[in-house]
């Protein structure tokens, strides 16, 4: 393989890597409402938890992505935990802070949420 043809097919660094997705305005988002599915375990019986997310306002200025999501929906110590999981993986990945409000609510209200089973689909759901 000569030269030019090892130097394309070679990685970039994670600092140039750009998201193909383009990115809306934050005023876009606040009109959008996104629901995405989970499973957690309760004793020995699975449940479907439906991840419902939605942007409330848009903050002044970018904030860390712990601080700008709120969660409900009878979610306990490890679901909220998850946010600092989540946004320390996005940390890493060059992912830019907020610019909106986050509220997740977790249906049904009333199953108690415990765990990590959820932080993929959390994570997902607030990208």
């Amino acid at each position: 393989m000569s030269a030019p043809e090892r130097s394309a097919h070679e990685e970039k660094p994670a600092e140039e890597i750009l998201f193909a997705l383009p990115i809306p305005e934050p005023s876009e988002l606040l009109g959008r409402d996104h629901t995405l599915n989970g499973g957690i375990l309760f004793g020995l019986d699975g449940y479907v938890v439906e991840i419902q997310a939605r942007a409330m306002s848009v903050l002044k200025k970018p904030t860390p992505w712990r601080w700008a999501t709120k969660i409900s929906g009878m979610a306990r110590g490890a679901i909220q935990e998850s946010l600092d999981r989540i946004a320390g993986s996005f940390s890493k990945i060059g992912m830019p802070d907020t610019d909106v409000e986050i509220l997740v609510n977790l249906v049904p209200a009333d199953l108690p949420k415990e765990g990590t089973w959820l932080d993929l689909p959390l994570a997902i759901i607030l990208l």
